[in-house]
């Protein structure tokens, strides 16, 4: 015959260790799922940071602070800034070149179009870049080293003319030259006219 309190007895043991056992696992879950929740919105924090960071550069206003709660992220701030501020430099100056060399040319897109059927991808810009290997088209002495062509400042005429300047450091001027764009993208230069600034 069973004895009933011992079978009650060990009922007990085992239902308190099961009691204590599920207690101490729900206590574990809850540090868990709080430590997740707390990691997780420093994490939401530091990329709404960062997107911050990123706008607020594209834009030019102000650098928003650093997250100072979490730890470390200080010196991924002054990274992501220097990294930024040195691509929205890059940015900015291939910008401000392509502005000002489209400003100097006065190609019709006529002449865009046929020097694209040439082989000419993006007519100005190979143009420009073609002058730049050429100097011995310059007729003069250099006193400083040697002359050289300033692709930026060279105006882009209709009728194939390129009106280039040049310098070494101590004497610059004008060229005026003409251009043909061989089938296949070879740029052929013939000089029409120099002329130095005066006093130069």
């Amino acid at each position: 015959m069973r004895k009933p309190g011992l079978l009650t007895t060990a009922g007990l043991v085992v239902t308190l260790a099961a009691l204590v056992f599920a207690t101490w696992s729900g206590l574990q879950v809850r540090r868990m799922n709080t430590r997740l929740r707390s990691a997780k919105a420093s994490a939401d924090s530091a990329w709404s940071w960062m997107s911050a960071l990123r706008d607020s550069l594209v834009r030019g206003g102000t650098v928003p602070p650093g997250p100072l709660y979490a730890p470390g992220l200080d010196s991924v701030w002054y990274t992501m800034l220097a990294r930024s501020s040195s691509s929205l430099e890059r940015f900015w100056y291939e910008q401000a070149r392509k502005a000002s060399a489209a400003s100097n040319t006065m190609l019709s897109e006529e002449d865009i179009l046929s020097l694209r059927r040439n082989g000419l991808h993006d007519p100005a810009e190979d143009l420009r870049r073609d002058l730049v290997a050429h100097p011995e088209l310059i007729p003069y002495r250099s006193t400083e080293g040697g002359f050289q062509f300033f692709p930026e400042m060279a105006i882009l005429l209709p009728n194939s003319w390129v009106c280039a300047y040049f310098e070494d450091g101590m004497v610059s001027g004008h060229l005026l030259l003409h251009y043909r764009v061989m089938p296949g993208g070879k740029i052929l230069w013939k000089r029409l006219d120099d002329g130095r600034r005066p006093g130069s």
